[in-house]
């Protein structure tokens, strides 16, 4: 907020653009629900997705997660909030535009779930013409989608062209089966061969979907992160060398695009807000069993399922039996991302990490420590040039500032945080890229240095934050410096992604093909509270000689290689998705 989130804008603001009202989004936790709590929250300024008003209103409840827009200038008012045990950002998008698709409400319509049991993704991109998710007659591709419902997120798309307003949801755009159906019947001619064929690039390009500049009129994507996820889930016939035909190749799919601004958001905040609308989405779309893939993630946070989004999640899959969600690991193994070290009372311990030249998003480094009476942790930072900041103690901030008085750099540090159990020391470092490089973070070596000025040792935990998210570019990803102060402390150990520590979710990591054993990249199997979190291997590479695997790309006479976490999570989902079908429903 320090910096008006302008490292979330696609296109930055003119000085002759009119003012604009931003609201927050924001993922909640309530200690408890009623109409009073509804009140209460509306009275602070949050504006509620009709999907969460009745859950929120009822009384009884013991707990609830939620989320909601709130202006920023109203956001310290929650506090004033007894139902709110806590809270953290997502994005912020206009006031206008949140309140115009609310007003829709009474021209929204009815979506109705989708019979039998679901395979369901939440990614970035689902091509929903591609002859892998048709309906089949034999080998014969129909004129019929799998695709039962796609809603994409995003804030600025609008119903129109065949999209329609969410049912319980403000933001974005669905497109329905029957719609696409009838996209599959529209044919054009082959200006290669005269046959008549459906002109996959033209649709995409008339329902603005899958472009690399919806608005400048781009062209439409060679390849997307969630239609490879989707095939090795989904596809028709299973992408994977050697396999047959199987349930999920003829599940009906429900895919929730994230929007190019949450695949882009280098803190990982703004996917707790839409991770948590597309459960739900995807609960309300469905009656049955339903196993939900989410190859996507960040790396920092307490990585010991107490995160927001994690417990958030771990509510729903306790709520409802029928909900399985399966999470990619993470590539970090190796990535020189985690640090850990122990601070002996009255010790200090400083970690360097490289921030690129070319790096374009802003970056996070966070520091966890258990909070104690006996613990008091200082931190410093020092810049590039050799500047060091004054100690930031427990329960304070510091912005370092530019030429400009543009803050280049923030320490936050408090023993009590909503982003899971312990206290945090972040540094948040701006982004050089888009336009705003004079107003970045200068490149070079950073240091951090902490100081326990307690009576007792403490253990840090240090993760660099993931900078090299999809839709933006980006330098050399943040890594702390193996030759520097603290580099012993480096390890592989407890590098899973953000989303990976949950008590119910099903964590897969990457082996190959050919071996039953985990690829060195991917994350460890890190033990929290006594148990792996990462419990499933599955096939992320075909071999040594060919990386990754070969599945869909945007267009259905094309394809290409990917691996990592996320094409193990979609294999493993695949097979979930096989054993939960009864034989009489897989026929």
């Amino acid at each position: 907020m320090l910096r008006d989130f302008l490292g979330f804008e696609l296109a930055p603001r003119r000085p002759a653009d009119p003012p604009v009202e931003r609201m927050a989004e924001l993922l909640v936790e309530l200690h408890s629900t009623g109409p009073d709590v509804l009140q209460a929250l509306v009275k602070a300024g949050a504006v509620i997705d009709p999907a969460y008003r009745a859950m929120v209103g009822q009384t009884g409840a013991s707990s609830a997660y939620i989320t909601a827009r709130v202006p920023l200038d109203r956001l310290p008012g929650l506090w004033a909030v007894p139902a709110i045990k806590r809270w953290e950002l997502g994005l912020a998008v206009e006031r206008q535009q949140t309140l115009g698709l609310l007003a829709m409400d009474k021209e929204r319509k009815h979506l109705p779930p989708v019979d039998g049991p679901v395979l369901a993704v939440i990614d970035f991109g689902c091509p929903f013409l591609h002859e892998q998710f048709r309906a089949h007659d034999g080998e014969q591709p129909l004129d019929e989608t799998r695709i039962e419902y796609l809603w994409d997120q995003s804030p600025d798309a609008t119903p129109g062209a065949g999209w329609s307003a969410p049912e319980h949801f403000a933001a974005g755009r669905v497109l329905k089966k029957a719609t696409i159906d009838a996209l599959l019947r529209q044919r054009a001619l082959d200006a290669r061969n005269g046959r008549p064929v459906v002109d996959e690039t033209r649709v995409y390009a008339n329902h603005r979907y899958l472009q690399d500049d919806v608005g400048a009129g781009g062209e439409t994507l060679l390849t997307c992160h969630g239609v490879h996820v989707l095939d090795l889930a989904a596809g028709h016939p299973n992408p994977l060398p050697g396999t047959v035909a199987d349930a999920a190749g003829r599940a009906p799919i429900i895919f929730v695009h994230l929007p190019i601004d949450t695949a882009g958001d280098s803190t990982g905040g703004s996917l707790g807000v839409r991770v948590l609308d597309a459960l739900h989405f995807i609960l309300l779309q469905t009656r049955d069993k339903v196993v939900v893939n989410i190859s996507f993630g960040s790396q920092a946070g307490p990585h010991d399922g107490s995160s927001l989004l994690e417990s958030a999640v771990d509510k729903l899959c306790q709520q409802h039996a029928r909900l399985q969600v399966v999470v990619a690991a993470g590539n970090s193994a190796t990535a020189n991302g985690h640090a850990r070290f122990d601070i002996p009372a009255d010790g200090k311990q400083s970690i360097q990490f490289w921030l690129s030249e070319e790096d374009s998003n802003d970056g996070f480094v966070e520091c966890w420590y258990p909070p104690s009476t006996d613990v008091e942790v200082n931190v410093q930072v020092t810049s590039p040039q050799g500047e060091t900041c004054a100690p930031v103690a427990s329960n304070s901030a510091l912005a370092l500032l530019g030429p400009t008085a543009a803050p280049l750099a923030a320490v936050i540090h408090r023993k009590d945080v909503a982003g899971g159990r312990g206290a945090q020391a972040l540094l948040a470092l701006a982004g050089r890229g888009r336009g705003h490089a004079a107003d970045g973070a200068p490149a070079g070596l950073w240091q951090l240095t902490l100081h326990n000025k307690g009576r007792q040792a403490v253990r840090v935990d240090a993760w660099v934050e993931r900078d090299d998210l999809p839709g933006r570019s980006a330098g050399q990803q943040l890594a702390f410096d193996i030759n520097g102060p603290g580099a012993s402390a480096i390890t592989s150990e407890t590098t899973h992604a953000s989303l990976a520590a949950g008590c119910r979710t099903t964590v897969v990591g990457a082996r190959s093909m050919l071996r039953d054993e985990r690829l060195a990249y991917s994350a460890m199997d890190p033990t929290v509270d006594d148990r792996n979190v990462v419990k499933q291997l599955a096939a992320a590479e075909e071999n040594d000689e060919l990386p990754g695997l070969r599945a869909a790309a945007v267009r259905s006479t094309d394809s290409f290689r990917s691996g990592g976490t996320s094409a193990a999570a979609a294999v493993f989902s695949r097979s979930a998705y096989n054993a939960a079908v009864p034989p009489e429903k897989s026929a």
